[in-house]
C-alpha cells in the first residue's frame, strides 16, 4: 500500500514538473492559415442561430493582424493588452499548448480588437497581444 502510494505521488510529481515548463514554437505561416481556416469555417448551428459567419467575415475584412510593431506603417495608440492562455491538461500529451495557440491566437486577438472598435492587433509573443487604434 505504501509502495503504490509513493509510486503514485512520484508519477504525479513527474507529470506536473514535465508540463509546467513547456514551450511552444509557432510557425507564423501556420498561424495565418489556421486563422483564415477558422474564419471561413462556421458550423450550421452557428449560422442558423447566431449569424456567427457574418461577424467572422466582418472581423477578417476589417481587422489587421501584425506579428511585429515595425510592420505597422501608421501611427497608433495602444488601447488594450490581451492574453490568450488555453486550458491545459496536467498531462500535456493529450492536447499540447501549441495546437490550441495555432488554432485560436489570431482569432482571439482579432475578435478582441473588433469588440473594442479598434483597427488592428499586434502579436507580441506566444500568448500576449496588443490591441491598437490608428491615429
Amino acid at each position: 500500500m505504501k509502495k503504490s502510494l509513493s509510486l503514485f505521488l512520484v508519477l504525479i510529481t513527474m507529470c506536473i514538473a514535465s508540463t509546467s515548463c513547456t514551450t511552444a514554437k509557432l510557425n507564423t505561416e501556420k498561424l495565418r492559415t489556421m486563422y483564415e481556416k477558422r474564419i471561413n469555417k462556421t458550423s450550421i448551428l452557428n449560422k442558423l442561430f447566431f449569424n456567427d459567419h457574418k461577424k467572422k467575415k466582418i472581423i477578417y475584412e476589417n481587422i489587421e493582424i501584425f506579428m511585429n510593431e515595425d510592420d505597422v506603417k501608421r501611427e497608433f495608440d495602444v488601447i488594450a493588452f490581451g492574453r490568450y492562455t488555453p486550458i491545459q491538461s496536467p498531462f500535456g500529451l493529450l492536447r499540447p499548448e501549441s495546437r490550441s495557440l495555432e488554432h485560436n491566437l489570431f482569432y482571439k486577438a482579432a475578435k478582441m480588437a473588433y469588440d473594442n472598435k479598434c483597427n488592428a492587433a499586434i502579436i507580441d509573443n506566444k500568448n500576449d497581444f496588443r490591441i491598437i487604434r490608428y491615429k
